[in-house]
């Protein structure tokens, strides 16, 4: 018997047109954004700790005395370029760095284990839909070769009474049990929503 309360996986056949796989699924999609922020957060903290070197330069162009102009050429032809280096390294900040690392690491842990178990429960699901969909395939036809048999019974048993061999009692039991029959096979495809996409129902 078809558990009611499987009817919306039914609904959702593993395979048909249109349906994602997990990295596709918006969950997967919004996690995957959280670990890669993560991942940057992390990089940038471990680069802080590495030292870093600065260059730096000019050109001094001045005159010695702008009212005399030979002065001040003659003072330009003195004027020279700068260049500098400078090395920036933070040996030692009471450990804050490391203990932002580590805060870090365990919260790109805790959204990696939710990304695992996100997908190990999108998968179950998927599994689950695709034993659903068997069982009801499986129903579907049965109950197709069962109808498709009484119909033909009563095809028979019709026959039958026009040859006078058959009494109109059993053409009707014949008749009611088709009726039984159909109705049972309706209800189940109204029930899983297949009575459109099955064609298994189309033919009945």
């Amino acid at each position: 018997k078809l558990d009611p309360k499987m009817v919306d996986l039914a609904m959702l056949e593993p395979g048909r047109k249109g349906e994602k796989s997990f990295e596709e699924s918006a969950v997967a999609r919004n996690l995957q954004l959280k670990i890669d922020k993560k991942l940057r957060e992390i990089a940038l903290i471990e680069k802080d700790k590495l030292p870093t070197l600065y260059a730096n330069g000019g050109y001094l162009l001045y005159g010695k005395d702008e009212d005399t102009p030979i002065d001040a050429i003659g003072a330009i032809e003195r004027n020279n370029w700068s260049v500098g280096l400078n090395l920036r390294w933070n040996l030692f900040d009471g450990f804050k760095t490391d203990s932002s690392v580590k805060k870090a690491e365990e919260e790109l842990r805790k959204l990696k284990e939710q990304y695992r178990l996100a997908k190990e429960e999108f998968e179950a699901q998927r599994a689950k839909r695709a034993a659903l969909k068997e069982a009801i395939d499986k129903i579907l036809k049965e109950e197709s070769a069962l109808l498709d048999a009484i119909c033909k019974q009563k095809e028979m048993y019709e026959k039958l009474h026009k040859a006078g061999t058959m009494t109109q009692l059993q053409t009707d039991r014949t008749e009611i049990s088709r009726l039984r029959s159909e109705l049972s096979f309706k209800l189940h495809c109204r029930r899983i929503g297949l009575l459109k996409d099955n064609d298994i129902c189309k033919q009945h």
